[in-house]
């Protein structure tokens, strides 16, 4: 006899509990906040502290335009505000394209 399978979807809200952040504020955090590269890793970033300064000014500026530019378009079909996944996933795009395509 087989076993049967098991599937749990899960909502992002489900460690709100916890005190986890909720991905509006994770969005926040992301447009608003300050953020510091590791000098070691130029892939991770932590939360910057007062008076740190922000070496990833320019990529959150550009995040930033990117979340406005996708705003109107987020908000009518998903009837919501763009998440950092969001932002995320346009970002990969552009990766991709440029990946695929050499600037002259």
């Amino acid at each position: 006899m087989k076993k049967p399978n098991a599937a749990v979807l899960l909502g992002s809200g489900v460690s709100m509990a916890s005190g986890a952040p909720s991905v509006v504020e994770i969005t926040q955090s992301l447009l608003e906040g300050g953020w510091c590269q590791y000098a070691s890793d130029w892939q991770r970033f932590y939360k910057a502290e007062s008076g740190d300064k922000s070496p990833v000014g320019r990529e959150q500026a550009l995040i930033r335009i990117l979340c406005g530019q996708i705003q109107e378009t987020v908000t009518s079909f998903e009837g919501r505000d763009p998440t950092y996944e969001d932002c995320y996933d346009c970002l990969m795009q552009v990766q991709q394209y440029f990946g695929r395509h050499s600037i002259q």
